[in-house]
């Protein structure tokens, strides 16, 4: 809680600054008009986190697990590479579930799942107060839809 606090203090004072401020990596650029981390990615100069990060953003999760598949690890693997990097950005790891469970069981293994994003990270070498988590659980579906295929697709975890 305390970090989150943190991160949205720190977003605050950067919002405030009326002209943008650009950090010592070329890529990424402070600015009033950023998002609510105060980040935004320079679209002329890397294109976007997925650029930066080496393609995806989004890892899948077998049922009711929070493990990552090798394919999931691979993922994260560039995820960590893209971030040592540009040692000066800081993520945010989302988990997410389908919509079968109650709320407190899906926001808890949503949170299951972005630590396991975020432990992997870590070990690869990213410094650990880079990396926040947050669990919508099954609050933020990215398809609608009651069947097998939308709830593979929701069983989540994004970085942000």
């Amino acid at each position: 809680m305390l970090k989150r606090l943190v991160l949205i203090g720190a977003a605050l004072v950067l919002a405030a600054c009326s002209t943008p401020q650009v950090n010592d990596d070329p890529a990424v650029v402070y600015s009033s008009s950023a998002g609510s981390d105060g980040l935004s990615i320079d679209t002329g100069r890397i294109g976007s986190l997925a650029e930066l990060v080496g393609g995806d953003t989004v890892v899948y999760f077998a049922f009711n697990s929070a493990a990552l598949s090798d394919d999931a690890q691979i993922i994260v693997r560039a995820w960590a590479q893209g971030l040592q990097e540009h040692d000066n950005i800081s993520v945010v790891v989302e988990g997410h579930c389908d919509e079968r469970g109650s709320r407190e069981y899906n926001l808890a293994l949503g949170e299951q799942r972005a630590s396991a994003i975020r432990n992997l990270l870590i070990s690869l070498g990213v410094a650990g107060d880079r990396v926040a988590t947050t669990s919508y659980g099954k609050e933020r579906p990215v398809v609608s839809g009651h069947d097998i295929d939308a709830w593979a697709l929701n069983r989540r975890g994004a970085l942000t």
